[in-house]
Parts: structure tokens; sequence; C-alpha cells
């Protein structure tokens, strides 16, 4: 008896813990994607976090969103933080709807919990940042291109640069089973080793043949190589 109640108690947190953790949920984006659908892309450096708190509503925006919390665990948060607003100094301009220049300080939003999609940056670091214009605001959400920029690679460089811009009429898309096929033409890209793809692959018109493929890189293909062999030896350790 004693079981049942603690793997219902278990189930119920459980339940609860992904109806927070499924807030924000987003489509796979290539960099490519994100840089030829949004707004603005830009290098910058964060220089200070404000956390915007809720204060009119407060027990009400409460009683709405931790009712159930409450009941489990007998406590209320602390604080509700409702947007954070980064103050931003920039340092590239990759691409803008707006006029930005190399040293402008900015400011960018963001809600204020995963909950509701929001993005944790830190003081002193160096990001690219692909967002939208909001009502003459700069926001960036969990489905924004948010990466630091010590962690890009080359192609990823490259990309930025140039060749995004040049292959913004390309589409990227995911693809199962026997659509993937050889996943090199019409640039689809297979989920299990989505990490090549977004870090070596640059999505390429060509003008000849009018269709899109993946830019052959040494980088690129031994990035597929690895993960295939690697998924292949998981497989066989599985059968054993």
């Amino acid at each position: 008896m004693q079981y049942i109640r603690i793997l219902i108690v278990v189930t119920v947190i459980i339940s609860l813990a992904g109806v927070v953790l499924s807030g924000c949920r987003c489509q796979i984006k290539h960099p490519q994607t994100a840089f030829c659908t949004h707004n603005y892309v830009i290098k910058v450096m964060v220089k200070r976090i404000k956390e915007n708190l809720a204060e009119n509503g407060y027990k009400q925006y409460l009683s709405k969103n931790y009712n159930q919390f409450t009941i489990l665990f007998r406590r209320m948060p602390k604080k509700i933080i409702l947007s954070r607003t980064y103050k931003i100094k920039i340092l590239r301009v990759f691409k803008s709807s707006k006029k930005f220049k190399q040293g402008n300080i900015k400011k960018i939003m963001t809600p204020g919990s995963y909950k509701s999609c929001g993005v944790i940056l830190k003081k002193n670091r160096v990001y690219i940042l692909a967002g939208d214009v909001i009502n003459t605001e700069l926001w960036i959400d969990g489905c924004s291109w948010v990466q630091e920029f010590k962690s890009l690679t080359k192609q990823n460089l490259i990309g930025l640069s140039k060749k995004y811009k040049q292959n913004c009429n390309c589409q990227i898309k995911h693809c199962t089973g026997r659509n993937c096929r050889h996943h090199q033409e019409n640039c689809e890209f297979r989920h299990e080793i989505w990490g090549c793809y977004r870090d070596y692959g640059i999505c390429d018109h060509r003008k000849l043949s009018r269709s899109c493929h993946w830019k052959q890189n040494k980088d690129f293909y031994s990035c597929i190589k690895q993960s295939n062999q690697k998924i292949r030896r998981n497989k066989k350790k599985r059968k054993v």
C-alpha cells in the first residue's frame, strides 16, 4: 500500500514537471534557417541583466500558475520573473531590420522563465543572437538562435559572413526513415546526427542544377561518418 502511495506521488510530480518543462516547444532550426527567418543576427557582449518582477496582481498570478505546486510542496516561489532585460554591446551586425552599428548599446528582452520560453544569458559573455523585433523592441526566446560565440565552428563563421545570406532561397528540412535516402539532396537532415548539420553544414544553391545541396567540406562528412559509425556500434551492443 505504501509503495502504491509513493508511486502515485512520483507520477503526479512527474506529470506536473512535464507541464512546466514542455511550456516551450520549438522545431529544430538550422543556423542558416535562423539567419534567414529572424529579423536580426548580431554578435553581442552582455553588459547587464535586469529581472522584471511581477508586482501588481502577484497573488492572482501565483494562484493561477502555482496552485498545484503549493498543494504538493506547501510553498510559494519567492519571486515571479515576468521577463528579463539584457543590456548588450553590439560587436558585429550580420543582419538587421533596424539600424544597428558596431559599439551600440541596446536592450534585448526575453520571457522570464523556461516555461514561458525565456533565455538565460550570462554577464560578460559573447553571443550570437538571432531574434525578432516586436513593437520596436528586440526579443529573443527559446526558439531563437542563441549560442556562445566561442562555440561556433569555422563553417558557422563562413555561413554568418556570407553563405547563409546567399542561400536563403534554400530550405532545410528534417527527414526520417526511407525519405532520407542518402541524406544529401534537398538539404535534409537526420535527427540522430543533427549536430553535424548544425555545426558543419551549409545548404548551398547550385545555379546550374537549380537545386539545393549540402556544401561539401571535410569536417561535415567526417562528422557524419563518425556519427554513423557510433550509431552502428550502439545498435550492435543493444542486440548483444
